[in-house]
């Protein structure tokens, strides 16, 4: 398990930002594509969940749950 990859995920849960896991960045993927179905109703703030994730994938990232469901909006600038 990526011991910095958890440490992000707590400070992210702290803050109230659901979170899924992410494919790992690679030619094909920029790694924003979620890698479980379901991710809007997955998205979660158990650090054990996402601890689950890490052992399966541990290549994986991590992504922000965003929209007005989550309370949480950004602008992403290119």
């Amino acid at each position: 398990m990526n011991k910095a990859l958890m440490e992000h995920a707590r400070l992210y849960v702290e803050r109230g930002w659901r979170l899924i896991p992410t494919a790992p960045v690679s030619a094909s993927c920029n790694g924003k594509r979620p890698l479980i179905s379901g991710w809007q109703e997955a998205a979660t703030l158990d650090l054990d969940v996402v601890s689950s994730w890490c052992k399966r994938s541990p290549n994986a990232g991590l992504g922000i749950v965003t929209g007005e469901t989550y309370m949480f909006l950004y602008q992403e600038v290119n």
